[in-house]
């Protein structure tokens, strides 16, 4: 038994909501469709088999792991797929989703920053045919440069993902690779200071996630930074050996999950909780 807390009312990730079946034949019939599309192709082992350059190297990385203690669940994507690819799909399926969205950065891109240039003719593309739905950028907000770059040209929505609001824990689970967590702050600005939608992507375990220090520093990054959305995500990880990992030593007593949204509610009742990037324009 595990102790949990529903944080999004959507259901549309819920089981009970997919046909297995009814998913597959249509997988099947868009790889049919758009065989010469490499994006599409590799989409299909991620709707089929997972369910699914990095410039981190992050501990719980689900695509990539260094060395033999544990082995990663998915395979990065082996090519970088042109903006007409990404096009291609992303426009089909804003033109007939209920609540369109598309977002780069899943589990296998790595950082998809990484491709500005790329994303930003992407987006070009996709902007020219259909204005509708929401262009969404899951990152690890490491190049606030290009995050300004990407919303002047039409990025709707980042997520940004953060295991603590501590620089020193931030820094020993991502390890980053030429830049740091001051560059991440400052990709949340650039993006709420165009006018952008931004979430942070809070990989929670209770009892560091609560702690009074952490939820402290979470109210001072919003303060400062700007937050629309609180996505809570669960860390599925060994507890024991992230936080050794992580050299993480308690500093305070823990609240509880529920404490700590009633906390930061209370300090910040513009900002949401949830799970999922929302659609900002239907356009139905």
């Amino acid at each position: 038994m595990v102790a949990g807390v529903r944080i999004d009312p959507l259901v549309r990730q819920d089981i009970d909501q997919f046909d297995l079946e009814r998913l597959e034949r249509r997988a099947k019939r868009a790889l049919g469709l758009q065989g010469n599309n490499r994006l599409i192709q590799h989409l299909g082992t991620c709707a089929l088999t997972y369910g699914c350059q990095c410039n981190a190297s992050c501990l719980g990385c689900i695509s990539l792991q260094e060395g033999d203690q544990i082995c990663a669940s998915q395979e990065r994507i082996t090519f970088v797929p042109s903006p007409d690819e990404i096009a291609e799909v992303a426009v089909s399926h804003l033109q007939e989703a209920e609540e369109p969205l598309v977002s780069f950065g899943q589990g296998c891109e790595g950082e998809p920053l990484l491709q500005g240039k790329t994303l930003k003719e992407a987006i070009r593309l996709i902007r020219g045919q259909i204005g509708a739905g929401t262009i969404n950028l899951n990152t690890n907000g490491s190049l606030p440069q290009t995050i300004a770059e990407l919303r002047d040209n039409g990025l709707d929505s980042i997520r940004v993902s953060l295991n603590s609001t501590r620089e020193a824990y931030y820094h020993a689970y991502y390890r980053p690779r030429g830049y740091s967590y001051s560059d991440v702050t400052a990709s949340i600005r650039a993006m709420k200071s165009r006018g952008g939608f931004v979430s942070i992507n809070l990989l929670a375990l209770p009892g560091l996630t609560d702690e009074e220090g952490e939820v402290e520093a979470i109210i001072r990054l919003i303060d400062e930074a700007g937050i629309d959305l609180i996505q809570m995500r669960n860390l599925n990880i060994d507890p024991e050996w992230y936080l050794g990992g992580i050299g993480y030593r308690s500093e305070g007593r823990s609240i509880g999950i529920l404490e700590m949204m009633k906390r930061i509610r209370a300090s910040h009742p513009q900002v949401n909780f949830g799970y999922f990037n929302p659609c900002l324009n239907p356009g139905k």
